[in-house]
């Protein structure tokens, strides 16, 4: 569940930035976020193409400060309702969501970012043109990839003209190429910062 919460989370993040700082065509705004089955580490990689230039943040997610949820009064005030629409999804969704965003608050992060020149990268610059064209079934898993569970992994790609965003659990290089051939290339960007060597260490197989 945890892993579900935090998925829906980072989706309502991505339409918020969406809405705030509207994307040039041309350039494109990829958020990638993975957790591990239990929710209990978690990274994001996003990415920000602006003309001839990437910056890319990557964030490791050290702890969820229960003791400042604990005391958050929003909490409290929607926890509740889970249990009184414990059978009207729709209702259950949207408490999880807000209870996602309140989580988010109280999550202490890792952070590291570098800037790239994609005249002078032109195999990631290319890369970010296939993710550019990429549509919702180019992301879909290209064999079948039903797992009781595993790591998580959600991507938002947003671009002058789409928002697309899906999920995946145990995304791999044959499931699902695009976003963890994305995602593998893009930590190989900086391979001494402390966020990427968390992620490393928790999620080798990127």
């Amino acid at each position: 569940m945890k892993n579900i919460l935090l998925t829906l989370a980072s989706f309502l993040i991505s339409s918020v930035l969406l809405a705030q700082n509207p994307v040039k065509k041309g350039d494109i705004v990829i958020h990638l976020t993975g957790s591990d089955a239990y929710g209990d580490h978690r990274y994001m990689v996003d990415i920000y193409k602006k003309g001839n230039y990437a910056k890319v943040v990557y964030a490791y997610s050290d702890s969820l400060k229960w003791s400042e949820v604990k005391v958050d009064p929003d909490y409290y005030r929607v926890h509740p309702y889970l249990a009184k629409y414990d059978s009207d999804y729709s209702k259950r969704k949207l408490i999880w969501d807000t209870i996602g965003i309140i989580f988010e608050k109280h999550t202490a992060y890792t952070r590291d970012s570098i800037t790239l020149n994609l005249k002078t990268d032109t195999a990631y610059s290319n890369l970010l043109r296939h993710i550019m064209e990429a549509t919702k079934a180019d992301l879909a898993p290209k064999i079948d990839a039903r797992v009781l569970d595993g790591d998580g992994m959600s991507i938002t790609v947003i671009t002058s003209d789409k928002m697309i965003q899906t999920a995946a659990y145990a995304p791999g290089v044959m499931t699902h190429p695009l976003m963890a051939g994305l995602l593998s290339k893009t930590l190989n960007k900086d391979k001494i910062s402390r966020a990427v060597l968390k992620i490393r260490k928790f999620f080798s197989q990127y």
